[in-house]
Order: C-alpha cells, then sequence, then structure tokens
C-alpha cells in the first residue's frame, strides 16, 4: 500500500501562499524557451537537464522501491501516438523502467499528456502540466529524496498526487469544512506580476460549462487553462476585458 507520497518539482515551496499556488517568477513549461523571465531566458539545453533531474529522482525512488516496470493508467493522447516510439502504447500496457523513464521525458515536454505510471497499489509516478510531478511509494525513500534534492530539485514529503482518485486526496490545496471560492488568476510575463481576483458563486456554472471536466473533477475545484477560444466567452460571463497578453487560469481556494 503506497504510504510515502512526494511532490517532486524544481519550484521551491517556500514560494507558495497558504491555498498552495506558486508565485515565483520562473518557466513553467518549454513554451518559455527564449522567453525571459524575472530577467532569464529559458534555453533548450537548460530546459532538457531540467528534464534529466525529474528522470533521475524517478529512477532513484523506482530503485528503492524496488520497482523495475510500470504500468500505463489513464492513456490520453496529445499527439499522433501511431508513430513510434509510442505506436503500441496502450492503457493497461506495462512497460520497463527505461521505457517508463522515457515517457515521463516525453509528458514533461508535453508530448504525451495525461499517463499516470504505476505498479499497482505499491507505486505510482503522476506527471502533471507545468513540470509538475509526484511519486509514491510502500516504502520511505530516504536516499531517493535525498539524491533528488541534491541535484537541485524540491521535495515535499506528504503531498498526494492530485490524479488520485480520492477526492480526500485529490484536492490538498482546499481545507476540510472550508468554503471553496473560485478565483482567476492572472499572469502577465512582460512585468512578471502575478494577480488573482475571486469569481461570484452565480458565474461558476457558467464557466464550468465551457470546459471538459477532469474525470475525478465533479465539483470543478481542478485549474483550468483560459486558452484564446475561450477569452470572450469568460470574459462576457465575468463582465471584465481579457487582456490577450496575459495568461489566465481558474482555480479554487478554501476560506472566507
Amino acid at each position: 500500500m503506497v504510504a510515502n507520497h512526494y511532490r517532486v518539482t524544481k519550484y521551491n515551496p517556500v514560494l507558495r501562499d497558504r491555498n498552495d499556488i506558486y508565485f515565483g517568477d520562473e518557466w513553467t513549461d518549454r513554451h518559455d524557451i527564449g522567453v525571459e523571465l524575472a530577467g532569464h531566458v529559458l534555453t533548450e539545453d537548460e530546459f532538457e537537464a531540467t528534464i534529466n533531474k525529474y528522470l533521475y529522482a524517478v529512477e532513484a525512488f523506482a530503485h528503492e522501491s524496488g520497482v523495475t516496470h510500470l504500468t500505463v493508467v489513464d492513456l490520453v493522447e496529445k499527439v499522433d501516438t501511431r508513430e513510434p516510439p509510442w505506436a503500441s502504447l496502450r492503457k493497461g500496457a506495462t512497460v520497463s523502467l527505461d521505457q517508463a523513464l522515457e515517457l515521463v521525458r516525453s509528458m514533461l515536454r508535453g508530448e504525451v499528456l495525461g499517463p499516470k505510471l504505476e505498479d499497482g497499489d505499491r507505486f505510482y509516478v503522476h506527471v502533471h502540466d507545468r513540470m509538475y510531478m509526484w511519486i509514491g511509494s510502500d516504502v520511505d525513500c530516504v536516499q531517493a529524496v535525498s539524491e533528488a534534492e541534491r541535484i537541485g530539485l524540491f521535495v515535499e514529503p506528504g503531498q498526494v498526487s492530485w490524479l488520485l482518485p480520492d477526492p480526500a486526496d485529490r484536492f490538498r490545496w482546499l481545507r476540510e469544512g472550508e468554503p471553496v471560492h473560485h478565483i482567476l488568476v492572472s499572469v502577465d510575463r512582460r512585468n512578471d506580476d502575478r494577480r488573482h481576483r475571486d469569481i461570484p458563486d452565480d458565474k461558476v456554472p457558467a464557466l464550468r460549462a465551457l470546459f471538459s471536466l477532469n474525470r475525478d473533477d465533479e465539483h470543478f475545484y481542478d485549474s483550468y487553462e483560459i486558452d484564446e477560444s475561450r477569452w470572450a466567452p469568460v470574459s462576457e460571463i465575468l463582465g471584465i476585458p481579457l487582456d490577450p497578453a496575459i495568461e489566465y487560469t481558474l482555480w479554487t481556494r478554501s476560506g472566507d
């Protein structure tokens, strides 16, 4: 039984607010290559080097847990997986650890979205967008944690994967027993300005109708990026203009 859960990312947890929202000004995916953020320009080499750190961490956790193979769960195709190297990849397929590492690389690059890699109820690796990764194990992976931190990643023990089906663990940024509020998070990359505003409750159903909700998000608690196709309807629902130069995300927080 998985008893040890870890969030393993490049994000320093001291830069999170009480709602677990990260406010550090830094790159989040490969689309930021060549973009200047907080005086730093991400290069292809740095991006790939960071991915290699994630893969090293996965391998360290797997080895300490005695894991040699993983099963592909909830596969969602983002690119044409009829072509190599994923031509035979199907939900329920078992892959070697080396193959799993390459699949994690593909997920971090944004090429394949959705696979959760698991070994029954004893180990998992889950990857989400924006370079978020969670690892769970039935082993207390002391050495793997040390190795991941040694190479510059941040490991947060006790952070259960958002992609696990148990809602009690799934939405850990929300505090039990407190009211849930939807917010609009905006990030202006031109001046590294991050803000959020509360969304009136009566506007939420109309916003919810614009998105295909994640399979285990019946209450619309997850974060959902507002892409170009949704700018106009979101602007109309909220009664505010949206600036095309700003990134917008729907999110949730708890408390009054």
